[in-house]
């Protein structure tokens, strides 16, 4: 994340899927990859596609997301374990999560992440990635500002003289 150079990317119309998008790039991340985004990527079968790819993820969870604790299904179950586990996935095994909670002063934000193990990706280094995220953010916004461009055109030929263009870039 801090180095501004891409490693995968999709286009498509300003109505496009982000959460597609990321999830049609799974297969093209390198080994033990970690996904970090920003609230809105949420949800059973998006946590299970990833882990299916062998990927983690540290995503941000807000008031919608509901985890259930204490279910005793991961061996080692801590304070900080949740499980994500729809009624209508009860058929299926859980989802199981550790939840990293984040102060900034008086607010609160809580991250979700498949991470299990605390040696592995610290509630620091959470922290720490998930604000480089931020980085992200601002690359395309000075990217569009170094091309003068406040929409990023995809494909411009698509778009007959007179009509309005529409974004089709992040």
């Amino acid at each position: 994340m801090g180095t501004g150079v891409p490693w995968d990317f999709r286009i498509g119309p300003g109505t496009a899927s982000e959460r597609r998008h990321l999830e049609e790039m799974l297969a093209d991340l390198p080994p033990r990859s970690l996904l970090v985004a920003d609230a809105g990527f949420t949800g059973y079968e998006f946590y299970r596609r990833i882990a299916a790819a062998q990927q983690s993820f540290l995503l941000r969870v807000g008031s919608n997301v509901r985890f259930l604790r204490e279910l005793g299904y991961f061996e080692q179950e801590g304070r900080d374990t949740v499980y994500l586990w729809p009624e209508r996935n009860a058929d299926q095994p859980p989802v199981v999560l550790r939840l990293i909670e984040r102060r900034d002063g008086n607010k609160k934000m809580y991250l979700a992440t498949n991470v299990l193990d605390k040696k592995a990706l610290t509630a620091e280094s959470a922290g720490v990635l998930y604000e480089m995220r931020w980085g992200v953010e601002v690359f395309f916004r000075s990217l569009k500002q170094t091309l003068e461009k406040r929409t990023c055109l995809a494909r411009p030929q698509q778009y007959r003289t007179g009509e309005e263009p529409v974004a089709e870039g992040a």
